[in-house]
C-alpha cells in the first residue's frame, strides 16, 4: 500500500523539499528524488531502508545459490543412476553460469567432474559389453 506524505511533510534527506511519500517501511517522508521501488507499481522506500532490503536479498541469493551447489554434489555423487546423472548436469552447469556462489564454485566444479566419471563409466561399460556380446 502507497501511503501519500502530509500536504506539509518534507523529506528526511531533502530539507525544504516537499515530501511525496511516506516510506512503508519505517515512515520516514521522502522526495520523489529520494524513493526507491522494487517495480514501478510498489510502494516507496527511504534509501535507508532500500539499503537494508538490498543486504536482506543479497543474502537470501547467496544461501539459495549454496543450496543449489550443494544439491549439484549430492546429485553427481549419485551420478550413477541415468536419472541422476542429467539433473547433476542441469543442477551444475545451471549454477556455474547463473549462480553467484562467488568461491564456493568448487563444489559444481567437482559435481561436473564427478558426473564426468560416471558418464565415461557408463560408456566404457557400454563397450565393454558390446564387445563381449561378439
Amino acid at each position: 500500500m502507497t501511503i501519500a506524505a502530509p500536504v506539509s511533510g518534507v523529506c528526511a534527506a531533502h530539507p525544504g523539499v516537499k515530501a511525496d511519500w511516506t516510506c512503508q517501511r519505517c515512515g520516514s517522508f521522502v522526495c520523489s528524488q529520494c524513493e526507491r521501488r522494487t517495480r514501478p507499481e510498489a510502494a516507496p522506500l527511504c534509501p535507508s531502508c532500500w539499503t537494508l532490503r538490498e543486504q536482506a536479498v543479497k543474502d537470501q541469493v547467496v544461501v539459495e545459490s549454496r543450496r543449489m551447489q550443494i544439491a549439484g554434489l549430492v546429485t553427481a555423487v549419485l551420478a550413477f543412476h541415468p536419472l541422476f546423472t542429467v539433473a547433476s548436469l542441469i543442477v551444475n552447469i545451471r549454477e556455474l553460469v547463473k549462480g553467484t556462489g562467488g568461491t564456493s564454485r568448487w563444489m559444481n566444479k567437482v559435481g561436473l567432474a564427478l558426473t564426468g566419471v560416471w558418464i565415461l563409466s557408463w560408456i566404457g561399460l557400454i563397450i565393454f559389453l558390446a564387445l563381449e556380446a561378439h
